[in-house]
């Protein structure tokens, strides 16, 4: 299991350890509608660094990125980020992937939900400068209405003028590091690629302008059901479940223009089919217990859906769930039955996304 190299900081903060896909993750810090409180109403700091990064050359690179990721990479302009994903061969979800073009180089940053080794083998396949940096670096994640005042007191009043999707390169102690604006959550959200090195200073830097904003600390747990409300892609919530991209809603990073990608064929293929299902966001009745994940949610007796992605929403006081649905049923509004423990008909109703009206859109952030 790769571990996390800022582990003694977020042990001393009193977390408390998992792992994803055999890499070691902050699960919680504090408590979670703490955590949730701190990310809604100024910004929580996350660690990330499970997730896998790579260096390409940046000419080479691109080229061969093209022909891998579903995305259009030739089109990708220095200083901004390209949100696509790989697939396996068969067609399935691999990984999300940021590819961003800075500096001579392309930095990509994975989502990886591969146990094995199949993101590296692929990506590592092409003759571009292939560099695996993922136990070289820290990826820290900063999100909330006040993270763009954070990130300003760290690197200056230039970051205001970052539009989403796009990387930035700075110096902290001599070292070069990487923002990136990509955040996740529906609320102002950033990424820090630090490397090793500097990694222990800029937390403490960092964290201390966080703690100084009144925000906090959070860990993924926290993090995801914040994607979930926010109405972003979680590829280790519904991408660990839902294999087809299409199902997964995931046909704006495919570039249908494109001749090939990895798993193209077998995507292209599935496109034509009038059978994909859809996902479907689902808050439960009040007082029913929390959705449980392959949970089956019927009409009539019938089973339309199935719960794949799950969690208790502090910011609503709901329990909320991602189904992915039969494509007659996929709509917002409706009533649907849950099969609970000794009750018949316990219910539960869709409804549309993002769940939360984000304080950075609103006057409360400025």
């Amino acid at each position: 299991m790769r571990s996390l190299f800022l582990k003694d900081k977020w042990a001393a903060l009193g977390a408390k350890f998992s792992q994803i896909c055999g890499r070691e993750c902050v699960e919680y810090v504090a408590d979670q509608a703490e955590e949730s409180r701190a990310l809604r109403s100024a910004a929580c700091l996350c660690d990330m660094s499970f997730s896998d990064k790579f260096f390409f050359a940046e000419s080479d690179g691109m080229d061969f990125l093209d022909t891998v990721l579903a995305g259009n990479i030739l089109k990708l302009r220095y200083g901004r980020l390209a949100d696509s994903f790989l697939a396996r061969p068969d067609g399935s979800f691999a990984a999300e992937c940021f590819v961003a073009d800075i500096d001579d180089k392309l930095i990509l940053l994975a989502e990886d939900i591969c146990s094995d080794s199949f993101v590296q083998s692929t990506l590592s396949s092409g003759n571009c400068g292939f560099k695996d940096i993922s136990a070289d670096y820290v990826l820290l994640c900063l999100d909330g209405p006040l993270a763009q005042k954070i990130v300003a007191e760290l690197f200056g009043a230039d970051i205001f003028n970052l539009p989403y999707l796009s990387v930035e390169k700075y110096a902290f102690d001599g070292h070069d590091t990487y923002l990136f604006r990509n955040g996740k959550t529906g609320d102002f959200g950033y990424q820090f690629l630090v490397p090793n090195g500097v990694a222990s200073e800029f937390f403490d830097k960092l964290s201390g302008i966080v703690v100084s904003f009144g925000g906090g600390f959070c860990g993924t747990a926290t993090q995801f059901i914040s994607r979930l409300e926010g109405g972003f892609f979680n590829a280790y919530a519904e991408g660990m479940k839902v294999a087809n991209p299409l199902e997964l809603g995931l046909q704006w990073q495919i570039d249908f223009s494109k001749d090939f990608f990895c798993g193209s064929d077998e995507i292209f293929k599935q496109r034509t089919l009038d059978s994909l299902r859809r996902l479907v966001c689902l808050k439960a009745q009040s007082g029913s217990p929390a959705f449980k994940l392959g949970e089956k949610i019927f009409v009539d007796g019938i089973q339309v859906g199935e719960v794949v992605s799950c969690g208790y929403s502090h910011a609503l006081s709901e329990n909320l769930a991602l189904a992915i649905f039969d494509k007659n049923y996929a709509f917002s509004d409706f009533d649907f039955s849950r099969e609970l423990p000794g009750e018949s008909n316990g219910l539960c109703t869709s409804i549309s996304r993002p769940c939360v009206l984000a304080k950075s859109l609103s006057e409360a952030s400025k």
